[in-house]
């Protein structure tokens, strides 16, 4: 009972002992990261504002992945939770030329604000090459004269005519 009623007094007096002039404890020693943001509006050559248009950050100098947002209906993206640094933006969307601003300069004190205006591009096809068909084996068959007749005319002069022989590609099902 005597121990349980000291801890009670240790426990209140360390309660009110910032009250009593003691200093508080100290910040913890991983303060929070202080972080960029990188906002703006993209609009075509006529001014007009653009949606979709895919907005990406890349740190320069860093081999990590772009950080990556989307323009909304009202032409405006923001990009937020970037490291301090110099970044560069690449603006895309189908059917306009890609654009890049390099060494934009992202500080943790204010966002740092970047419009692009962006220009009509080519068209370009993309075309995807689908890989052969999968030759899984041959099948050699006797070659039929009533097929091709001329197998036997063109048959080598020397060669017995019966060992003419049909090569057939046997192509992998489901591949």
């Amino acid at each position: 009972m005597r121990t349980a009623l000291l801890a009670a007094v240790f426990v209140a007096v360390g309660a009110f002992a910032p009250i009593y002039g003691q200093e508080p404890p100290a910040p913890s020693a991983v303060a929070p990261q202080q972080t960029g943001t990188i906002i703006g509006t993209v609009t075509d050559a006529g001014g007009a504002v653009m949606p979709g248009v895919t907005v990406e950050a890349t740190l320069n100098g860093t081999t990590r992945p772009a950080t990556t947002n989307v323009t909304n209906f009202r032409g405006t993206y923001t990009i937020a939770g970037l490291t301090p640094g110099l970044y560069t933006l690449t603006f895309k969307l189908p059917g306009f030329s890609t654009l890049r601003r390099p060494d934009v300069d992202v500080t943790a004190s204010s966002p740092t604000r970047i419009d692009a205006q962006m220009k009509i591009g080519l068209m370009v096809d993309v075309i995807t090459l689908a890989p052969p068909k999968t030759v899984c084996g041959m099948t050699v068959v006797p070659a039929d004269p009533a097929v091709d007749p001329g197998m036997r005319r063109n048959a080598p002069p020397n060669g017995p005519k019966s060992s003419i022989r049909t090569i057939i590609p046997d192509v992998c099902r489901g591949q």
